[in-house]
């Protein structure tokens, strides 16, 4: 009673006294936080674009809707870019660029294209419940990338169009059909008719090629001997199979272990009490510790292997980064590779962390990044790097290395090793599985040599590869020879009545296999079989695969061109043959075109729509990407980089 005599007499005191306090609550609270925004780290400005500042922190948050589309599977368009800060630029001008343009998409729009999105409903959830975001807020986010897209279809399609004429172009590429024989020479089938080449042939071609890659075409081979960047690397790994055996689980851990995957350990309830619809699972229950104790210590133990591997691996790249870590810095900041004697052996390593769990050692030969990709385990393993997460994959690390040309993706997410400096850890697919799913390897890696790119240093280094190419471009020539005799007597008699008399010819190619033989019944199974003339089922302007032969589009153009010469100058009482070279197949067709077949105005007006839409869909296919392209949208909205501050 005394209370609240007290309150009552004190009652306006008190609200003012409450008042107050909120007042200062509210006051303090503001002030804390213009505190907090004051010692922020500020936003970094980068350029300009639409006449605006550029921050940053605006190229993430383009990132982050961006990447969230695609997490709700609505697809948005894919900016190529190594350089991921260039990407993330891209993506905010793409969303400013629509926004300046006055494009919208309403959340009904965005609604409605998610219903047809399958496993949208969960994605949202689960973003949802990762970021505490509302559905209006991701609604609007997704909106915002759906417009870029909207832009650019509108956009790109106004500036598309065909005109009639490329329009029957295009008709006649896709309909304009001849007749035609061709008969395949087989320029492997010479090979062993060529002499071995004299010292000065073998000289000339290496000097050719010894600084090129492999430049052949339809016309002429052109072999190339430089060798590309190699390095030599060593790894240690410890693999779980081989550990878990002797890797020890308690009851405590199998119970929690259990606690947190107890959805793998339900069991069928028994028989339905009604009919199940169709494709409807029969319900179940939850089995109990006891009764799946032995499966659970089981796939316990296989967990704990695989964390075991990963912490001794780490333990091991701890103790051999450390030299590295804690060695002295130059002038210039920058921190100096320690001295021989400190760098640690990975052969120690292996000895020294042995004794806990076998450990794996292995050290390749000088190999190329292609040959490093195929190294088992290692060479599919990736590390994630940088602020922007990259999956960076070993090989492509490896050979970020000191010592060789630069990558043109190296940056500060993986700044080049040097020599002996071991790489971050890397993680890879094992054949050991916990739960049914291969479960991660982790390696511990580093350069221990290099070898830039460059021509082999004599000809001997390369002289088998040498000589078995120069008797091919021989023997490639020879076949050339014999497929413009036979064409010449072709055009003479026709190409059916020229190989039947060609007696030598089919001596020569003998039983030597055809390049390519796989199936008889399609195939010929010998160089003289693959030599009988033959009619393709349809044979068009625009090139398609033909057996024997392949996808050769000079083949096709070289034919029609035949084509369109004989429509303007017709040879008298002469078959119409062409000798076409397609040395990437080390092969010569001799084509005869027997007929071509008329195409009609009336057939190109029933198509010409369909024409138009194919048409467009091509020009798209090229024009999106170029849309699409970080340069071209920068140069759309007027980027221009920030000048870095200069050093004082």
């Amino acid at each position: 009673m005394r209370i609240t005599r007290i309150f009552r007499k004190y009652s306006r005191v008190l609200v003012l006294v409450f008042m107050s306090l909120l007042l200062v609550i509210f006051l303090i609270g503001d002030v804390i936080q213009s505190y907090e925004r004051s010692y922020r780290e500020p936003d970094i400005q980068i350029g300009t674009a639409f006449g605006h500042p550029v921050y940053l922190d605006q190229t993430r948050q383009a990132e982050a809707e961006f990447e969230l589309a695609a997490r709700l599977g609505l697809r948005p368009p894919a900016v190529g870019s190594e350089d991921v800060q260039k990407a993330n630029l891209a993506k905010y001008l793409l969303l400013e660029e629509a926004r300046r343009a006055g494009i919208r998409v309403s959340r009904s729009q965005i609604v409605e294209g998610l219903r047809n999105v399958q496993g949208a409903a969960e994605a949202l959830a689960i973003i949802r419940g990762q970021t505490g975001r509302s559905l209006n807020s991701i609604y609007d986010s997704v909106a915002g990338v759906q417009a870029v897209l909207v832009l650019a279809q509108y956009q790109v399609s106004a500036a598309l169009g065909a005109s009639l004429p490329e329009l029957e172009h295009l008709y006649r590429a896709q309909q304009q059909e001849a007749r035609v024989l061709l008969s395949v020479i087989d320029a492997r089938a010479f090979e062993s008719q060529v002499p071995e080449p004299a010292e000065d042939e073998l000289l000339a071609h290496f000097d050719e090629g010894k600084d090129r890659d492999h430049a052949h075409t339809d016309d002429a081979l052109a072999h190339g001997y430089r060798i590309p960047d190699r390095v030599q690397v060593e790894y240690l790994t410890v693999d779980p199979s081989r550990i878990v055996d002797a890797v020890r689980v308690s009851e405590r851990e199998a119970r929690i272990y259990y606690e947190e995957h107890r959805q793998d350990y339900m069991k069928p309830a028994g028989d339905a009490p009604f009919a199940l619809e169709p494709g409807a699972e029969p319900p179940r229950i939850q089995q109990t510790f006891e009764e799946v104790q032995k499966q659970v210590r089981d796939d316990c133990r296989a967990a704990k292997a695989v964390l075991e591997a990963q912490r001794l691996v780490n333990q091991m790249h701890d103790e051999a980064r450390r030299p590295w870590d804690t060695a002295p810095l130059d002038a210039n900041g920058v921190r100096q590779p320690p001295p021989p004697e400190a760098i640690l052996s990975f052969s120690e390593l292996q000895e020294r962390f042995s004794s806990e769990y076998p450990v794996s050692y292995k050290k390749t030969e000088l190999v190329t990044e292609r040959d490093l990709r195929r190294e088992p385990g290692f060479g599919a393993a990736s590390a994630t790097l940088g602020r922007d997460r990259q999956a960076v994959p070993a090989a492509r690390l490896a050979l970020t290395v000191e010592g060789l040309a630069a990558p043109a993706a190296a940056d500060d997410a993986f700044p080049p090793l040097r020599l002996n400096e071991p790489g971050p850890v890397v993680f890879g697919s094992s054949s050991f599985k916990v739960g049914g799913k291969a479960a991660q390897q982790a390696y511990l890696f580093r350069v221990i040599a290099v070898a830039p790119a460059g021509p082999p240093a004599s000809l001997d280094e390369v002289r088998d590869k040498v000589i078995r190419n120069v008797k091919q471009c021989k023997a490639f020539e020879l076949a050339g020879q014999h497929a413009r005799a036979l064409a010449e007597a072709a055009r003479q008699k026709g190409l059916k009545q020229a190989v039947a008399e060609a007696a030598e010819l089919k001596t020569l190619l003998g039983q030597t296999p055809a390049v390519g033989a796989v199936e008889p019944a399609t195939q010929p199974a010998t160089a003289a079989q693959a030599l009988e003339p033959f009619e393709p089922e349809r044979f068009v302007r625009q090139p398609s695969f033909i057996r024997n032969i392949g996808y050769s589009p000079g083949l096709h153009d070289k034919v029609f061109a035949l084509l369109d010469e004989s429509a303007t100058q017709p040879a008298a009482d002469q078959h119409r043959v062409i000798a076409v070279p397609l040395a990437r197949y080390m092969k010569w067709v001799v084509a005869e075109l027997l007929e071509e077949k008329p195409i009609y105005r009336g057939d190109f007006e029933a198509q010409r729509e369909t024409l138009e839409q194919q048409n467009l869909r091509t020009l798209l296919q090229t024009v999106w990407s170029q849309w699409f392209d970080p340069d071209n949208i920068s140069a759309r909205a007027g980027f221009v980089p920030a000048t870095p501050p200069q050093a004082p």
